[in-house]
């Protein structure tokens, strides 16, 4: 791949934040999906919902992170299939 083909650094983080964007929209649908259904399929677990709800938060968080910086680092790409790699 020549120097004419590499996509530019800016246009890479602008796809990034994009993509980032996206995924906040997909957790603003499923927290107005469990809203709107409100008790159906509902069990209690007490306390219990506060540290799972916390504990699958952080671990999504971690794995979006993680997935968008080996992306863009070890990858030298970014999320979106539409764009090159700088390789």
């Amino acid at each position: 791949m020549n120097e004419s083909e590499r996509t530019p650094p800016t246009f890479r983080k602008k796809v990034i934040s994009i993509f980032s964007l996206a995924l906040l929209l997909l957790v603003a649908v499923e927290v107005g999906i469990v809203w709107l259904l409100g008790s159906w399929g509902k069990f209690e677990l007490g306390w219990w919902h506060q540290v799972f709800g916390a504990l699958m938060t952080m671990g999504g968080i971690f794995l979006v992170g993680w997935s968008i910086s080996i992306q863009y680092t070890l990858g030298k790409g970014t999320p979106f299939p539409k764009l090159p790699h700088s390789d």
